[in-house]
This record gives C-alpha cells, sequence and structure tokens, in this order.
C-alpha cells in the first residue's frame, strides 16, 4: 500500500470508494448523488484549500482514503478552530485488520501535526476501539451528529 496525496485526476477514484463508504454507512443516499454531488463538494473543499484528501493505493486501485482538515471559519464543519480533524476516513472491509487503517491514521495524524495543530479531534461510532487502538482517547462528549468525540 502506498498514500498519495489526492489528485484531481483521482476524482473517480475517491467517488468510487465513497460510494463503498456511504452504503458500508447505510445512509441511504443514491449512488448518483455520492459519485456527483458529494463527490463534487469533496473536490471543491480540497480543491479551496480547506480540506487535504489523501489515498491509499494498492496496485494503482483505491483502498481507501482520509480527508481531514483544520478547523477553521472557511470550512462547513468547523467545531474547534485550530485543531486538527478528521472528517472522514475509510478503509474498504477487504483490506481491515492487516495493518492498512493504521498505517492511514499514523499518516493523517503527522500530516495534521504538521499543519500546525496541537490537538486533533473526530467522531466515531463503530470504529471507537480502532481509534482507541491508534492511542485517541474518547471523550465523555456526544457530537451533533450523535458520535463520539475522540482527541489526540
Amino acid at each position: 500500500m502506498i498514500i498519495t496525496p489526492y489528485s484531481k485526476s483521482q476524482k473517480p477514484q475517491l467517488a468510487n470508494a465513497m460510494v463503498h463508504y456511504m452504503t458500508e454507512l447505510n445512509c441511504g443516499i443514491p449512488e448518483d448523488i455520492i459519485r456527483g454531488k458529494l463527490a463534487d463538494f469533496i473536490h471543491s473543499q480540497w480543491e479551496t484549500g480547506i480540506i487535504r484528501v489523501d489515498l491509499a493505493m494498492q496496485e494503482d486501485r483505491c483502498i481507501g482514503f482520509s480527508v481531514y482538515q483544520i478547523d477553521t471559519p472557511e470550512s462547513d464543519w468547523c467545531k474547534r478552530p485550530g485543531w486538527g480533524f478528521i472528517r472522514e476516513f475509510y478503509i474498504k472491509p477487504a483490506f481491515r485488520g492487516h495493518g492498512t487503517g493504521t498505517v492511514l491514521a499514523c499518516h493523517t495524524q503527522q500530516a495534521l501535526y504538521k499543519m500546525g495543530a496541537e490537538q486533533l479531534y473526530l467522531t466515531s461510532d463503530d470504529a471507537v476501539p480502532f481509534w482507541q487502538h491508534c492511542g485517541w482517547q474518547l471523550t465523555q462528549t456526544l457530537c451533533s451528529n450523535g458520535q463520539y468525540i475522540l482527541e489526540k
């Protein structure tokens, strides 16, 4: 696996991975909306520099991604200004349990620290044990989206 910064030419690969992600979340968003509006939104946020996106690649196919930012008022999600925030994180199920997610998580954390974050947070529901394994601390706070907040 290699981790590569997202580029415009990788939009179809990111959209494919997002379809898997959203389907697994059972969110009910139609595939055409994910490939269209949602992928376009992520891409536009990336183009303006509000977010960063890294792809986990294996043999030229996207097996996961990380979407992250430093919280600023320019973002549509700014709960903790100045904090690093992992917005979205996904590894395809076939690649879980082999350290792939841990490598991408560590990479993302280091990128946020290099961007100037001193504190990090994310929200999670079912993946809390994974994040705790990666050294994140579970807070007793629930986010507005109903998920747990973890900090590092």
